[in-house]
């Protein structure tokens, strides 16, 4: 089985003056393949990727992606539990807003500005329980 959450950054490309746009994923992934052994345990192949948008790079259409991924194997019971951790997740957000006019004016527009960066830092665990 596989899970997929994330989004899709659309990447804008122009070739002999044709505009395109392609999107890209930039998901978290998780894929358990299992099989049930001759004992009635349940061998799994795990794997989770956490691909994310990255810098923007001059001269490219869009922003570079970071992927990382991890792939186990493992070998459980008939309703034994798995826990798979060590992703870690980034969220970086900012925000900017002005009061209108003033903050548009050379030299003294930052004094009617507010600025707002937010760095949240996640590790998550994934727990999977396969049952036959």
């Amino acid at each position: 089985g596989e899970v997929i959450q994330g989004t899709q950054i659309p990447i804008q490309t122009t070739i002999n003056n044709t505009i395109s746009v392609q999107f890209v994923n930039a998901t978290l992934t998780l894929s358990a393949t299992p099989q049930v052994t001759a004992d009635g345990h349940i061998f799994m192949v795990i794997r989770v990727q956490n691909s994310s948008p990255g810098a923007l790079l001059p001269n490219a259409p869009g922003p570079e992606i970071n992927t990382q991924a991890a792939t186990t194997q493992v070998l459980v019971p008939d309703g034994g539990t798995v826990v798979f951790g060590g992703v870690k997740v980034t969220v970086r957000t900012k925000s900017a807003t002005q009061v209108p006019f003033l903050g548009s004016l050379p030299g003294v527009g930052d004094l009617f500005k507010l600025r707002n960066e937010h760095t949240e830092d996640q590790e998550l665990l994934f727990f999977v329980t396969p049952k036959v």
